[in-house]
Formats: C-alpha cells, sequence, structure tokens
C-alpha cells in the first residue's frame, strides 16, 4: 500500500500533572483525564454546552460545530495526545469560525481537567502533512505542533502564527480576539482569562443585583478552580513546575479590580 500524507489541523497536546499520576499507579485518575478528550471528540458540538457560561461570555450565542466526530483522530502516549482533522472534511464555516470552536471546545476541557484533577494543560496547534495510520503516526504538521507546544512554555495552547494570519481576515481576527492573545515569541495562545476579565468587567458595571448575583456565582466558580491550583503549583520545589504558575498568577493579576475576595496573600 502507498503510504502519503494528508494536510490536517494538528494539536499536540502535554497534560502537565500527569507524572505524579504515573508515580502514585493512579490508573484509574490516568484513564479519566484520557475519557475526558475522548468526550471532547464523542460530543462533538455537545461539548461546549457544559461550559455554559464561559462559551455564552465568549460568543454570545451556541455556534454550529464544524468537526465531525467521525473524521476527528486522537491518540494517547503517556502524558502526550495527539488530535488531527483533514483540512479538506471541515464543514462550511470560515477557518475562523473553526478556530473559535476550537478553543471553546479546548477551554471546557481545561476547565473540566481543573476541577476534576487540577491538572492543567500546554499545547500547540498548527496545520501541516500528517501521516497517521494504526499505531504510525509522523509527518512534518506534528513536528510543527510538537515545536510549537515546547516554545508555549506555560500552561496554554499556542496557535501557529502563519497558519493564522494566513487564513483569518482582519475582520474575523477581531471575533478571536475575545479568545486569543498574541505572544511576541511569535505565536496567538488561547487565553482562559478574556472569559474571567469579561465576567469581572460585566459585573462591576451591572446594576441589577440579580445579574450581579449570577455574574458573582460565575466569577466564583472559575476562579474557585483555577487559585487553589496556583497557589499549590506557585510552592512547588521544582523550580521548572513553579514558574508556570508563577504565569498564571501573573495573567490573574491583570485582571483589573479583580472581584474576587479568596486569594490570601496575593496582594489582591
Amino acid at each position: 500500500m502507498k503510504m502519503s500524507y494528508s494536510e490536517k489541523i494538528v494539536a499536540f497536546i502535554d497534560i502537565l500533572g500527569f507524572k505524579e499520576l504515573i508515580k502514585q499507579n493512579d490508573f484509574e485518575g490516568m484513564n479519566d483525564i484520557y475519557d475526558e478528550f475522548n468526550k471532547m471528540v464523542r460530543n462533538a458540538g455537545g461539548y461546549i454546552e457544559w461550559h455554559f457560561e464561559l462559551a455564552k461570555e465568549i460568543s454570545k450565542k451556541t455556534p454550529p460545530y464544524p468537526f465531525s466526530q467521525s473524521e476527528q483522530e486522537i491518540i494517547f502516549f503517556s502524558d502526550c495526545v495527539v488530535w488531527s482533522y483533514p483540512m479538506d472534511k471541515l464543514s462550511q464555516v470560515s477557518f475562523a469560525h473553526a478556530i473559535l470552536v476550537l478553543c471553546q471546545s479546548l477551554s471546557v476541557l481545561q476547565y473540566t481537567l481543573f476541577k476534576k484533577k487540577e491538572i492543567a494543560i500546554r499545547g500547540g496547534i498548527s496545520i501541516g502533512d500528517l501521516f497517521l495510520k494504526g499505531n504510525k503516526i509522523f509527518g512534518p504538521g506534528l513536528v510543527k505542533a510538537y515545536e510549537l507546544e515546547k516554545k508555549a512554555k506555560y500552561p496554554r495552547i499556542a496557535f501557529d502564527e502563519e497558519m493564522i494570519k494566513s487564513r483569518v481576515s482582519e475582520s474575523e481576527m477581531k471575533k478571536l480576539d475575545s479568545v486569543l492573545s498574541y505572544d511576541y515569541c511569535g505565536f496567538y495562545y488561547l487565553d482562559i482569562f478574556k472569559a474571567i476579565n469579561l465576567i469581572n468587567k460585566s459585573l462591576i458595571a451591572a446594576s441589577d443585583p440579580i445579574e450581579k448575583t449570577t455574574l458573582h456565582e460565575n466569577l466564583n466558580m472559575y476562579l474557585d478552580l483555577i487559585v487553589p491550583i496556583i497557589n499549590r503549583g506557585i510552592k512547588n520545589e521544582d523550580c521548572s513546575v513553579r514558574i508556570k504558575y508563577e504565569w498564571l498568577k501573573a495573567k490573574l493579576f491583570e485582571i483589573e479590580n479583580l472581584q474576587y475576595k479568596k486569594i490570601k496573600g496575593w496582594g489582591l
């Protein structure tokens, strides 16, 4: 059989903290994490609905899901996950829309892993040629995604700058500004703090007591997941681990007048 490449969107994801589960022989915990990734693929667009408020704050409506379940491919090996999707199978939507929905799904995944396992993820997403059949996977698309994941350094999902700039118009980029930030090392990244910042701003501006209470509950829901993980991470004896969570803490500090009072010793 002749082997050939296919052009695909490729995500390479590192599950941070997975090695500790291996050391503890926590087979159930490791399997639960893999299951969350599989749910994202199996449930397709329905997966976003779990994360109701974040999805609403980002898009204000439930967008059509451009990735069919049957065409998504996912491979696990230890603490690494590779997800891919053929470019020629994308539904009839703009590439910007596909990236927006992918960001929403990955946001749900990250918050779910925060909630269930107190685990963070780091990844790289690019487009390139990939061969994937059975237990064989290789190609420049995978290499690009892997190198981008290493470049990301902190707990975040990095997106190839060339991929975004060559396929997303200036007007469409304004929509992606709600979920992506730019790093001057040369890539965009999924910024989960943008939605939190939006909720915080809405809370400050709200005058209706019921709306204010709802927004406060939503803000607390997300930060009650993130803050304990940051607190534990910045106390880690390993400097290479600690720096990752110091970055998350710094991102939280960027939010002006944060309406969250459960942080102790952070000067907020």
